[in-house]
């Protein structure tokens, strides 16, 4: 409910125990996106950081749910479609994942989209990060997560 534009003041957490932070990057050859390093499941991932999304919260490309899908125990696969503001309905496939874990923050009954192109950037959106504070320090490049 808060936000804050600064171009010369980088984020000081308070008490650093309470947060996490990440490195992100602009993609040169994607406009205007932010690439986070985000542990997902265990293993890293340039993912892109989309601040207008909502639910679910993750898309995945192909290649990047074969990497951790098989470490993890979902509920559910369903085929499914993706309403995309850029082109329309897209096939995909839902998942419900029973813990899914993002940076230090677990999420139960987890919903990812599958994207059914393994070239289709993956996404992470502030589906998961609702209950929380979200910082992006771009004078340190820092994605921060309040624990």
């Amino acid at each position: 409910k808060e936000v804050v534009f600064s171009k010369e003041e980088s984020f000081v957490p308070e008490d650093s125990n309470l947060w996490s932070s990440y490195s992100f990057y602009e993609d040169p050859n994607l406009v205007n996106t932010i690439m986070v390093k985000m542990p997902i499941s265990g293993k890293v991932f340039d993912i892109a950081f989309d601040s207008c999304g909502y639910k679910p919260g993750l898309d995945l490309n192909q290649n990047d749910w074969d990497d951790i899908s098989k470490d993890l125990t979902f509920k559910n696969l369903r085929k499914s479609n993706y309403l995309s503001g850029q082109f329309g309905r897209l096939p995909c496939r839902k998942a419900t994942i029973s813990e899914l874990t993002i940076g230090e923050k677990k999420i139960k009954s987890a919903e990812v989209i599958i994207f059914n192109e393994k070239d289709q950037q993956s996404i992470l959106s502030l589906g998961y990060f609702q209950d929380t504070v979200i910082v992006l320090d771009y004078v340190n490049n820092l994605f921060w997560v309040k624990k």
